[in-house]
């Protein structure tokens, strides 16, 4: 039973090694094809420091003309990521996202292998303590295909090649635009469950040498338990590595929702700071 119990451990690193790295490479996709910030029409225009309204009638009275913000929707080559003509974006995008889709095939694989060898402990388990002969019965037969199916559906979402669309929202009296990159690599974070798991797990292997067990009379081998151990044990340690991990996946989060519509959200700094900021005074 503990060599089961060890290959079901390995397949949870698996699983969650191929999902941070899909959701690294969906960082990578999205910020290649990444839109920005939409201007307005006036700001695509520019304006004048002083009287005027084209750039010569600003010069002529003495002003200093201010161009406009260039329009990522109107390149010459066509929208990033979107026309095969234009070869120095197309090509290396579509190898990002072939990339990603390859990356989730492997991950669906290995999450189909994990709930295998879920079953397998399962079974064997069954047969060790109540006796009765080795079955080895399919997880979709023992109550695991609900399970199964919201994972799957969890990690399947990402990038692939060729999958393009816009959408726009209108915010703050202007017209927000979203391409298909950015909505879905935002919800490829979901897949950090897969990260909780293999620590909860890891955890609760790791305090079986120190004799935890003995103290679990009645008591679940849940998340909840896992974070009060976690915390009983390095409390600063774990309460940082949270922050510092909070941080960084918020702040991304923020540039994909409000850097189309705010030019201030425009840096990856400036949502670090607002994070941070926010975290540690208004909460």
């Amino acid at each position: 039973i503990r060599g089961l119990q060890q290959r079901v451990y390995k397949m949870q690193w698996i699983v969650m090694l191929l999902a941070v790295l899909g959701v690294l490479n969906g960082i990578a996709v999205n910020e290649w094809c990444w839109l920005g910030y939409i201007p307005t029409p006036e700001e695509e225009m520019g304006y004048c420091s002083g009287p005027g309204i084209t750039a010569n009638e600003c010069r002529d009275n003495g002003g200093m003309w201010v161009d406009g913000y260039s329009n990522p929707l109107q390149r010459e080559d066509g929208q990033r990521c979107r026309n095969p003509e234009d070869s120095n974006t197309y090509f290396l995008g579509l190898l990002a996202k072939s990339t990603c889709s390859a990356l989730t095939g492997m991950l669906l694989m290995a999450i189909f292998h994990l709930y295998e060898c879920i079953a397998i402990e399962l079974c064997f388990r069954n047969h060790l303590e109540y006796h009765r002969e080795f079955v080895d019965v399919p997880f979709w037969n023992m109550g695991l295909l609900p399970e199964f199916l919201l994972e799957v559906l969890v990690c399947i979402v990402h990038p692939g090649p060729r999958v393009h669309f816009n959408m726009s929202v209108e915010a703050r009296g202007r017209v927000a635009v979203y391409n298909s990159e950015s909505f879905l690599v935002s919800l490829m974070f979901l897949r950090g469950y897969a990260v909780w798991r293999y620590y909860r797990e890891w955890m609760f292997m790791r305090y079986t040498s120190k004799n935890f067990a003995s103290r679990l009379s009645d008591v679940a081998m849940d998340s909840k338990l896992a974070i009060k151990a976690i915390l009983a044990d390095v409390p600063f340690q774990t309460i940082a590595f949270t922050f510092f991990l909070m941080t960084f996946v918020l702040a991304y989060l923020v540039r994909i929702a409000e850097a189309p519509a705010n030019i201030a959200q425009a840096y990856f700094w400036n949502q670090l700071w607002l994070i941070v900021t926010t975290a540690t005074s208004t909460g």
